[in-house]
């Protein structure tokens, strides 16, 4: 445990002291960056793009099948086929969020 000069208020503090007793100016070392740590927004952005684009084509394809089928036979076949898409996209997405997030 080393003793530094606090920026602020001059004081002797320690360097594993979170802020200075003194003035309760914060020790600028708080967020030790550790070697080989990514933080959750960097490495979770694509994920995210990706899971918007999978709920939207499952709420177009919802939608769009909604819209086209008639009351006597099955229409819309594409849109079903979207709709499925898109939430069988958000499963697997969910899954590999869990896996790479905990």
């Amino acid at each position: 445990m080393a003793m530094i000069a606090c920026a602020e208020c001059g004081k002797s503090i320690s360097d594993r002291a979170d802020a200075c007793p003194q003035c309760g100016c914060p020790v600028g070392n708080l967020h030790r960056d550790l070697p080989g740590v990514q933080t959750t927004q960097k490495t979770s952005k694509p994920l995210k793009f990706l899971m918007l684009l999978a709920l939207l084509a499952m709420f177009a394809g919802c939608i769009g099948y909604s819209s086209n089928r008639s009351d006597h036979e099955l229409g819309g076949g594409g849109w079903l086929l979207l709709c499925l898409f898109g939430f069988a996209s958000l499963v697997i997405l969910q899954f590999v969020r869990w896996w790479h997030h905990g």
